[in-house]
């Protein structure tokens, strides 16, 4: 068992964080995905889910740092990015190729209420290019990879994903255009004309 001490900081452009009197627990969730073979181009993909504890007071998670593992490229990945309650919660980040890490800022930090668990997800897109047969996984290195006001981290560190083969085969795409409908302006009075229609959409779907 890990554990970690400190404020953290915070990259240029954000305030110091204040610590508080929370520990944060950190733990491999039940949810955690078993390794499978995912296609080329495959968006949203749940390589990690963590389960997040917090004791003793309130702890506001304000980032967090993911790091690479597998045999394949980071430049398999368009991009990685955090998942709370089915929303994302962080803005797309690239693999550093050097480090293999990335480090996901939250949108709004995440507060984590004293003796509530939660799970965050840590989720991927393919890119179309990505080599066949390559292996990845995504995980959790220290403690000190969450940034927060908890005066301790705690946890089995690392944490671990499961690796994801890529497939020989692409997946599908869909695309949504928008189809005008007319008339575009309606006068007062005007009775019995059709301002919308369920083709007001073209989804096309290209496998």
């Amino acid at each position: 068992t890990a554990s970690t001490t400190g404020t953290g900081t915070l990259a240029t452009g954000y305030s110091a964080i204040v610590q508080g009197d929370g520990i944060l627990e950190a733990t491999l969730s039940a949810k955690n995905p078993l390794g499978d073979t995912i296609p080329k181009g495959a968006q949203g993909v749940v390589f990690t889910a963590i389960d997040l504890t917090a004791s003793s007071d309130d702890v506001v998670l304000e980032n967090l740092t993911i790091l690479h593992e597998g045999f394949g490229d980071s430049s398999d990945f368009s991009g990685v990015y955090a998942v709370w309650e089915g929303a994302r919660v962080s803005r797309k980040r690239t693999i550093d190729s050097q480090s293999y890490t990335s480090t996901l800022r939250f949108t709004t930090p995440l507060t984590i209420k004293a003796g509530q668990t939660v799970t965050l997800q840590i989720a991927g897109d393919l890119t179309t290019t990505a080599t066949t047969a390559s292996e990845h996984s995504l995980s959790v290195e220290l403690p000190s990879d969450f940034v927060s006001n908890a005066k301790e981290v705690k946890g089995n560190f690392p944490l671990k994903g499961k690796a994801f083969r890529v497939a020989a085969v692409s997946s599908g795409t869909v695309s949504v255009a928008y189809r005008s409908v007319t008339p575009a302006d309606i006068k007062i009075g005007e009775k019995g004309v059709t301002i919308g229609l369920n083709q007001q959409y073209d989804i096309l779907y290209d496998k």
